[in-house]
């Protein structure tokens, strides 16, 4: 009889075990069917980070090809602003001189239009 007994506990033991070593199975099936997918999603990740790291460097070559054509911009700009300080003052002495002859103009049109100016007669 402790023989039977032995052999019921063993018994039970081992159907306990079994049924323990199923759901052990059954968790690692889908740890591994996990662990495919993780696989995957870590390598399209990759890929991302990969083409985001290629599009940061297209950016920052775009951005510095646009740097320097602004850079050029600005240069080209301040070479014409100081032209045109240089043609303005030019016009700016240009008229001051016509105004002048505009001015000497009108005196002499004045004096014109007044007649001859008498000259003083010499003295005896």
């Amino acid at each position: 009889m402790v023989s039977f007994l032995i052999d019921a506990v063993l018994a039970v033991m081992l159907v306990t075990a079994t049924v323990f070593l199923v759901i052990v199975n059954k968790r690692l099936k889908v740890m591994r069917s996990s662990q495919a997918e993780i696989g995957a999603l870590i390598g399209t990740f990759s890929k991302t980070i990969d083409e985001t790291e290629a599009s940061v460097q297209r950016l920052v070559a775009a951005a510095t090809e646009a740097s320097a054509k602004l850079s050029d911009g600005l240069d080209r700009a301040k070479g014409v602003t100081e032209e045109a300080a240089l043609v303005l003052g030019s016009c700016e002495r240009a008229s001051k001189r016509i105004e002048a002859s505009v001015q000497e103009a009108r005196a002499l049109v004045r004096r014109l239009e007044d007649g001859p100016v008498p000259r003083p007669r010499p003295s005896p």
